[in-house]
């Protein structure tokens, strides 16, 4: 779904939402926004429950139409809501901006291959570093090929993955 906000000294925008029953509906706190104004949104996803899906992504874009510069940013949604607030802050460039909304069907996944890996090396130790320094560590068996997945990462703001062999004490 893509909404179009207009920045001058201020955002402006339009609300569009879909008919269909599968389509994600989505809220702005207003209509029109200025510099240091925060732009709150409220998704719901009615076919949510229907497809089964228990967790979700969100992700907002706002692009500026004139010179492409995109800021992308994530949200969780769980039970088909998602909500979120964006400071607009008095730097940002006047013109045109469009803001995407965009319905990703699980949380953040890592896909990774890991170079010349070796079957006797079985597992692999991940940890997961946030920004608010709590962590969180696992282990994960690649596929004889060395390929791996880590689906359904949930955590606010920034994280460090660090990826170790597994040591074993034999």
């Amino acid at each position: 779904m893509k909404l179009l906000l207009s920045v001058l000294l201020l955002f402006s925008c339009c609300i569009v939402q879909a008919q269909s029953s599968d389509s994600m509906k989505v809220k702005l706190n207003k209509t029109t926004f200025h510099r240091e104004d925060t732009l709150t949104f409220n998704c719901s996803f009615t076919a949510f429950a229907k497809d089964s899906i228990l967790a979700a992504t969100i992700q907002v874009w706002i692009e500026n139409i004139e010179t492409n510069q995109i800021w992308k940013f994530r949200y969780p949604m769980l039970n088909g809501l998602s909500s979120g607030a964006l400071f607009i802050k008095n730097t940002i460039p006047a013109g045109n901006y469009a803001v995407n909304f965009l319905l990703q069907k699980e949380f953040l996944a890592i896909n990774g291959q890991i170079r010349d890996y070796k079957i006797r090396d079985k597992s692999i130790d991940f940890f997961m570093l946030i920004k608010n320094h709590a962590e969180y560590m696992d282990e994960l068996n690649p596929s004889v090929y060395g390929s791996f997945h880590l689906p359904n990462l949930l955590f606010q703001d920034t994280a460090f993955f660090v990826f170790s062999y597994h040591k074993n004490n034999e």
